[in-house]
């Protein structure tokens, strides 16, 4: 285990993916608190010759021990972070809790060479032609971090053909959309709908939310880089609009709320 000093999430980050939930999904509080699953999270780093085996190993072990695993996904085909990131439950608490599985080489590019360039990609105050500079720069390194051997065949749970690392840019297409799906939502009712354009040399991720507006979100991003809070399924833009006309009748047809309700 590595980086145990940093297990617990930064509070203002808590605080941003509650008020983001709240706008976005229109969640309760304690509802936005619960869907988050990286408050709490572990990382084990192996050698590469042992990574596979150890990674089996051990998540055999904490299954047996304390936890349910709730989602797990491999992200070491990504250009953007690569390991393997998983969403766990504590059946003593029912607590949510992240685990992510390194090489000494990918935590190291997590934790040290990319950690600004992240923080900057997630922030409201970068521009469109910032992010693809940064995600350049993610690019570059991560093409160095070899893949061990044996990742390539470490499923996911639950397994899913269709799964696939989110955010990839499709050729000669300039908007994309995105179904979003949480634990409580789902691919046939999603969320929410998240598109990402690319124009005027940059590139701007926007989620349709509660007060009916696209505004700039970091939600992509941060699921591209081992964040497995949702799901983003690629949809037309038909779909999209069909996932927003539900958003609009959803909020239309809710009674006021109580200022208590959003507040964080």
């Amino acid at each position: 285990m590595v980086g145990f000093e940093n297990r617990l999430k930064d509070e203002d980050r808590i605080k941003g993916k509650i008020a983001e939930s709240l706008a976005l999904k229109g969640r309760t509080v304690p509802d936005a608190m619960k869907l988050i699953p990286d408050a709490i999270r572990y990382a084990f780093q192996y050698q590469e010759a042992d990574y596979s085996r150890h990674l089996v190993e051990d998540i055999a072990l904490t299954r047996e021990r304390f936890s349910d695993l709730v989602r797990l996904r491999s992200f070491w085909r990504g250009d953007q972070y690569k390991g393997i990131s998983s969403v766990w439950r504590h059946r003593g608490t029912g607590h949510l809790f992240e685990m992510q599985f390194h090489t000494e080489i990918s935590f190291h590019a997590m934790t040290v060479v990319t950690e600004r360039s992240y923080a900057r990609l997630r922030s409201a105050q970068t521009c469109a032609r910032e992010e693809m500079e940064l995600e350049a720069f993610q690019r570059k390194v991560y093409s160095r971090v070899p893949v061990p051997p044996g990742a390539d065949a470490i499923f996911g749970y639950p397994d899913r053909d269709d799964w696939e690392i989110p955010g990839r840019r499709i050729p000669g297409q300039d908007v994309t959309y995105y179904a979003i799906v949480d634990d409580l939502s789902s691919r046939e009712q999603p969320v929410s709908v998240l598109r990402r354009s690319y124009r005027d040399g940059g590139r701007r991720d926007e989620a349709f939310t509660r007060d009916l507006v696209w505004r700039r979100s970091s939600l992509l991003i941060s699921a591209e880089r081992g964040d497995l809070e949702n799901e983003f399924i690629e949809v037309t833009a038909d779909e999209a609009n069909q996932i927003m006309d539900r958003v609009m009748r959803s909020v239309r047809s809710r009674p006021a709320e109580s200022p208590e309700r959003g507040r964080v």
